[in-house]
């Protein structure tokens, strides 16, 4: 009969920490040079793995054996430590990168971004995201100091734009933006000031300037704000009239005339193309919720995919669903929804998800659905081209429409006035409410900084009369405004203009002014 093999008893457990420990008079000491670390005999071993895993890059990985094995087997991996003002320097670079990329401060504490920092700098300690976000902090308040440096050597104006990004839940911030010309190389240069929260409700516009007030007087930019740009919601405009008021009191002097309160186009054609498309709202609101049924489920995807290859004989996927703020994308919905209507109207009324739509109501067999939408995006034609010169597509682009804001306005109109004898009675209804939204903000588009811009933008030709009005303005701007500026080209424009040339007293030199004098040094550079 065969011995019995007698199990042996299990041995003790021993963790992997004590391999980098030691104990001495009761405290449990780091044995890492050159930690100086301790612990109370009773402190747990995660605490103490946590420690070696964190400040020195030893991790124990458990791997199993063969199959008739129970036991682990105990891996260590060791990276040298790094110095601390190195540590200090990948961590400024972390926050930047964080920043730049419009990522969370939560970015750090990722395993893909964990594992990255391992694979490429070995023995560097990812911070958690508490101190990305204080790191992020330090860079704002040390940015702030450079830029309040940079705006104290030079002395041109510069314009302000103010807007305002909340939800549904009523929460949000205002963004504060300033943008200037390079008097040296004629460059438009922009920065993000900074943003900040404002209590809704009564009241916003006051709190609102009150907020920007105090932000320019911190930078030094109080008595040289040359225009404001905001969109045309009640908090703004009421904010550009408290802040004008301030900056007066403050300076004792007119800082910000109530012309230059200019308003966004972009903001002001949003609201006009909105409340036309809202003249087909209910097909809209069906298309887009078919077209969000279509992408949500992997059958009717499928079945979406067959469809077009037999109807387009090519492979096509659902549209794409629109941003309900952003009519240009509303756009390419509903033109992408007409370009793939075939499989669209194939696949709603396949018998096997066919039950899927009639259950949320959604009914494509309406031909007047599919009219209205063919109509207005023939209508939006005119203003996708608009939006895309003007730079629709970008909020920032707020400051460079100031000048071409007239002519797309004025063309705009053109075309609701062109439409309102069109047989479409789509067509003319949108037309007519478009025209209503946009004409009470026709007069906010010609103000004196846009005609200064005007004139200044080599895309828009100048009659003499306009020329004439617009160059006495800007002679007068630039006197007050770059007159040390203008001093110093005129002074170097001069000594490099010969004695028989044009420009000097046998012609014209009375009337070189210091706009032509900045003009013809450039050219000559």
């Amino acid at each position: 009969m065969p011995a019995v093999k007698r199990a042996r008893p299990n041995a003790p457990k021993s963790s992997w920490i004590h391999d980098h420990t030691s104990i001495i008079n009761d405290r449990r000491i780091c044995g890492v040079a050159p930690c100086k670390l301790s612990w109370s005999t009773k402190t747990t071993t995660g605490v103490i793995a946590k420690h070696l895993e964190q400040h020195h890059r030893l991790t124990a990985q458990s791997k199993e054996r063969a199959a008739d094995q129970s036991s682990t087997q105990t891996v260590l991996t060791q990276f040298a430590s790094i110095s601390k003002s190195r540590s200090c320097r990948l961590d400024s670079a972390v926050a930047e990168y964080v920043v730049e990329s419009t990522l969370p401060h939560t970015h750090t504490e990722s395993k893909p971004f964990k594992s990255l920092m391992n694979v490429s700098v070995p023995g560097y300690v990812t911070k958690s995201s508490r101190t990305t976000k204080r790191c992020i902090l330090k860079m704002y308040v040390v940015l702030k100091y450079m830029m309040i440096a940079l705006f104290k050597s030079f002395e041109a104006k510069v314009s302000c734009t103010y807007d305002g990004w909340s939800n549904t839940m009523l929460k949000g911030f205002y963004s504060v933006t300033v943008h200037w010309v390079h008097v040296a190389t004629g460059d438009l240069v922009e920065t993000l000031l900074d943003f900040f929260y404002i209590l809704p409700g009564e009241g916003c516009g006051l709190r609102c300037a009150e907020a920007i007030f105090n932000l320019l007087c911190a930078f030094g930019l109080g008595d040289r704000i040359l225009v404001t740009v905001s969109d045309n919601g009640s908090d703004a405009v009421n904010a550009g009239v408290h802040l004008s008021s301030m900056l007066r009191t403050r300076f004792s002097h007119d800082v910000l005339p109530d012309d230059h309160r200019v308003r966004c186009f972009t903001h002001s054609f949003q609201l006009g193309i909105n409340a036309a498309i809202r003249v087909i709202q209910p097909s809209v609101a069906m298309l887009r919720k078919s077209i969000a049924m279509l992408r949500s489920g992997k059958a009717r995807r499928a079945a979406f995919r067959r469809f077009a290859v037999a109807a387009y004989e090519r492979t096509m996927e659902p549209p794409c669903l629109d941003v309900v703020t952003r009519w240009g994308s509303t756009n390419n919905m509903l033109a992408s929804a007409l370009k793939c209507r075939q499989a669209i109207t194939m696949t709603v009324g396949f018998e096997e998800i066919a039950k899927d739509f009639v259950d949320a109501g959604i009914d494509l067999s309406d031909e007047k659905i599919w009219s209205q939408t063919k109509s207005l995006v023939k209508w939006l034609e005119l203003p996708t081209k608009i939006s895309s010169c003007m730079g629709g597509a970008k909020y920032c682009a707020k400051y460079c429409t100031i000048s071409t804001a007239q002519i797309a306005s004025d063309a705009a109109v053109y075309h609701c006035n062109q439409s309102l004898s069109s047989d479409d009675h789509v067509v003319r209804e949108c037309s007519e409410v478009c025209l209503a939204t946009m004409l009470p903000y026709q007069q906010h588009f010609n103000s004196r900084p846009a005609r200064i811009a005007q004139f200044l933008d080599p895309r828009i030709p100048k009659p003499l009369a306009e020329r004439n009005v617009a160059l006495t303005t800007i002679n007068f701007l630039m006197a007050t405004t770059y007159s040390a500026a203008v001093d110093a080209e005129a002074a170097r424009a001069a000594l490099r203009v010969r004695a028989g040339d044009q420009w000097h007293s046998n012609s014209d030199s009375s009337a070189l002014t210091g706009v032509a004098m900045l003009l013809r040094a450039r050219r000559q550079r």
